[in-house]
């Protein structure tokens, strides 16, 4: 339980509703982030009870000694056979972030996009507010 996301409106829905609704809408999405689950992902995909598989680019590149490089051919061959798999079996294709063209995520078959991160969010304000802090030290009155 979880209702500090977005599916909670960051804790703005009161706690009974949001247990009604987490026990009634429910997305199950399994990740393919490494060579070994990438190497058995038809498996995976073929598994019943599941919605999504979600490719992690950034796990991946440094499973495979290239961290980082989420465009690098390998990262994108494994991205796309994700996909694929995803959609032989039914499922809906994801990738964490839009580390591509949007248009050739959905040529590839991806259906649901992340356009962005809490943590990246979070970063962005603490940045602002600390640099608000520092202009006001700067500013300050000799003495004080």
């Amino acid at each position: 339980m979880d209702g500090g996301n977005v599916d909670g409106h960051f804790c703005q829905v009161p706690l009974v509703d949001y247990i009604q609704h987490l026990n009634n809408e429910r997305l199950i999405v399994l990740q393919i982030e490494s060579p070994e689950a990438l190497e058995n992902v038809e498996a995976i995909a073929a598994i019943p009870g599941f919605d999504m598989l979600l490719f992690g680019p950034g796990d991946f590149s440094c499973r495979i000694g290239l961290p980082g490089q989420l465009d690098d051919p390998q990262v994108v061959a494994a991205r796309k056979r994700v996909a694929r798999a995803a959609g032989r079996h039914g499922k809906y294709a994801m990738t964490a972030g839009l580390i591509a063209p949007f248009a050739e995520l959905v040529a590839e078959g991806h259906h649901v996009f992340n356009v962005g991160a809490d943590v990246i969010g979070l970063g962005g304000y603490f940045r602002q507010r600390i640099e608000a802090f520092e202009q006001l030290v700067a500013a300050k009155p000799s003495g004080l």
